[in-house]
This record gives C-alpha cells, structure tokens and sequence, in this order.
C-alpha cells in the first residue's frame, strides 16, 4: 500500500521514492562493479532500465489486454500506475543469463545493480510492512452532501467502497472522473463515494454542468480530514476499502480503467 510524504509545499508517492532510490543506487552498484572489472557500461546500463521498464509496463498491459485493447493509445500513458514489477525483473534476469552463457563482460555489473535494486526496493516495502502495526480501517468521518446535509462515511460499511478525494482545479483528477463515473455505473456491488477537498457547492456544481456528469454519493470533504488520516494530501488519491471496512488499497495519481479494475477485483474478493 502506497504512502505519501511531504517534502515542503509537496506530497510524493513514498513507494515510488523508495523504487527510485533503489535503482539510483542500483545504477550506482553496477557502474562500481564495471569500472573495477575495467568493463564499460555506459549505454548498456541504461539498455538495461528500458528493457526492465519497457517489459513491466508490457507485463501489465497483457494482463488487463482487452481493457487497452479497447483504447490503445492508453498503453502509454504510464501515469495510471500500471506495472508488473517481475516482468521486468524476469526481462532484466533472462539478459542476465544470455550475457553470462556469452560470456560478456557486462553480465557481472548488471547481475550487482539488479540484486542491489531487489535487496532495497523489496527490503525496505517489505520492512515498511511488517513494521506497520495494524490495516487501516473505514474511520468515522463526518462529511456533507450537494444539499448540505450531513453524513458518515461508515454508512457505506458492509460492501466494498472506493473513496475518491478529487478537485476541480485538479487536472489528473478530471482525466480519471469519466473512468470513475463508468466504473460505478457497471459495479452496483461497490459503493463509490466521490470525495470533493475544499471547493463551495457552487463551485462543484459548475464543473460538473460544464462536463455533464453526474455522480451518486458526490460529497464534500471541506477541511480535508479524510486525505490527512489516511496520509495522503496528494490529488487525486483513492482509497479502495473491502466489505469488512479493512483499506486494501491506496492508490496515488491517476487511474486507468485497467488500473482501477485491478484494485476493484483487490477488494471484491
């Protein structure tokens, strides 16, 4: 599960900092290990982060191919989120083993920025984890609707639900309403509660007439207590929840459809 720390006026995805520190060091390894063998590794190295990278985004797409099918320029649009992380390991792990058969030079430093990366990425998620002393659960929070009228989140306790926190002002999280608004109208097993941050019913109702759509359980979180609880004061940020109130998920940035249909089956289950 994803977390967000603050760095100033900014709020970033903690699992991707942790990822992107471990291949920085990776990187750092392999090219170590290059230079005391006297073996280059310049362009290689970074053949090596694009082949990873390339075949992890690959690994997802074909896992939810007829979602992408559907709209295939979406394949590249990575800000949704979609990876399967050993894919690319695997990808990276067979060059491996070519260049090790071929007896390159290359396969020793390419075999330490690989190890270095797993031992980090996964040790340090792995650890964050295990040292977390309990799931999150559906809290009571107190929140108004377009009339006014207030209400508890717990009210949505017993089914799955799916908590979006979004703005108008928010660019990935207009991109990802209309998915939004599809999902809930196919899933009438999940509650989907739309979580406005900060603006007037005015505001909101604007937007929405501008981009006729129209939500169920479209509520108004004015103080942004629910994103603060939860860790999180990014947008959009998501929280999947299952019929128990336990948080499964909480996903940072833009969904997709096929990202969001990955963590619907997470939760429906």
């Amino acid at each position: 599960m994803d977390r967000a720390i603050s760095l100033g006026p900014l709020a970033l995805s903690l699992n991707i900092l942790i990822w992107m520190g471990s291949l920085w060091f990776g990187l750092w390894v392999a090219s170590r290990v290059a230079r005391r063998h006297a073996v280059h590794m310049y362009w290689q190295t970074y053949a090596v982060l694009v082949l990873g990278l390339t075949a992890a985004r690959l690994g997802f797409v074909v896992q939810h191919l007829d979602t992408y099918l559907a709209n295939p320029i979406t394949i590249l649009n990575i800000r949704d989120g979609g990876w399967q992380p050993w894919a690319g390991f695997a990808a990276v792990a067979f060059l491996m083993v070519v260049a090790a058969l071929r007896r390159s030079p290359q396969a020793r430093p390419i075999a330490a920025g690989l190890a270095t990366v797993l031992l980090l990425g996964m040790g340090t998620t792995t650890g964050m984890r295990l040292t977390s002393h309990q799931t999150p659960e559906l809290a009571s929070f107190s929140v108004a609707d377009m009339n006014g009228q207030s209400l508890d989140l717990q009210t949505f306790h017993g089914k799955p639900l799916v908590v979006n926190l979004w703005a108008s002002w928010c660019p990935p999280c207009v991109r990802e309403m209309p998915v939004l608004q599809q999902a809930q109208l196919a899933h009438p097993d999940v509650a989907f509660v739309f979580l406005n941050q900060g603006e007037s019913v005015h505001q909101i109702q604007t937007f929405l007439d501008r981009h006729h759509m129209v939500f169920d359980n479209l509520l108004l979180d004015r103080t942004g207590e629910v994103g603060r609880a939860y860790g999180s004061q990014l947008l959009p940020t998501t929280l999947f929840f299952d019929a128990n109130g336990k948080l499964v998920d909480l996903r940072l940035g833009e969904l997709s459809k096929a990202t969001l249909a990955q963590r619907l089956e997470q939760i429906s289950h």
